[in-house]
């Protein structure tokens, strides 16, 4: 856990881009509480993407902050992800000397303070789900803010001819910027929920964070018939289901 005096150092730091992903980022902050109390939230989004009741709640749990939108790349082959470029302003929050990036579609269940010790400048979980990618995930990114490589980034990410071979935004952008550099976590760090099995991830160990990526639907639109239903937190009736979930996790 945390100390107090880390308070104003490390952060979690998640994005929003629409209303729709509202019950995800309860979600998110609700597992954060469980696991990580004493570290910080903050929310990021573009201005005009969220109403005011949106950003009234966030505002009770979470630090807002508002960010200038990242024009895509004019060669981006697939703009499905292209909301997500605002994610890389995360490296401009230099009043925070690491911080920890998360898909507002994860639950943590471990505490990740650990993490902010560690001997490098950015740190990532390799991907995982059906397609043969060698590729890492962008839903939990370890960083350390930085002015001077923001500006380096997007005087790359305007490079007319700059290409990626497989384009997921910022993402591809990441593992194409990192590549010589980046530390490489455990998968235990960013799990995708479907290679949870009885608790652990294949190499028997207990999930730090459970990334509900590659998935037909998300957790925080499930209902009691679906397997995701118990990790569901913010609501009172599933606590109990939760509960003896986390039993089998070991936490």
């Amino acid at each position: 856990m945390a100390s107090t005096s880390s308070r104003s150092k490390y952060a979690f730091v998640a994005s929003i881009r629409t209303a729709y992903y509202m019950t995800g980022l309860r979600e998110l902050h609700c597992s954060l509480q469980r696991s990580n109390p004493d570290i910080p939230l903050i929310v990021i989004s573009v201005d005009g993407d969220l109403d005011e009741q949106c950003i009234s709640e966030i505002e009770r749990f979470a630090t807002y902050r508002t960010v200038q939108e990242i024009r895509q790349p004019p060669n981006i082959r697939n703009p499905r992800f292209g909301l997500n470029w605002m994610k890389l302003r995360a490296w401009e929050l230099i009043e925070y000397d690491a911080l920890i990036m998360l898909d507002v579609d994860t639950a943590v269940f471990r505490d990740l303070s650990h993490l902010f010790s560690l001997p490098t400048d950015f740190a990532w979980a390799p991907y995982q789900g059906p397609d043969d990618w060698h590729w890492n995930s962008g839903g939990v990114v370890f960083l350390r803010p930085c002015q001077k490589l923001f500006d380096r980034m997007l005087e790359i990410i305007h490079t007319e001819h700059l290409a990626y071979v497989q384009s997921h935004a910022e993402q591809s952008f990441l593992q194409y910027f990192f590549q010589d550099t980046a530390m490489h976590l455990p998968m235990a760090y960013n799990l995708n929920f479907m290679f949870l099995q009885n608790g652990t991830d294949p190499a028997g160990e207990q999930p730090y964070v459970v990334h509900f990526a590659n998935r037909d639907y998300k957790p925080f639109n499930a209902t009691p018939a679906v397997e995701e239903w118990p990790y569901l937190c913010w609501q009172p009736k599933q606590h109990e289901a939760r509960s003896r979930l986390l039993v089998g996790l070991g936490t």
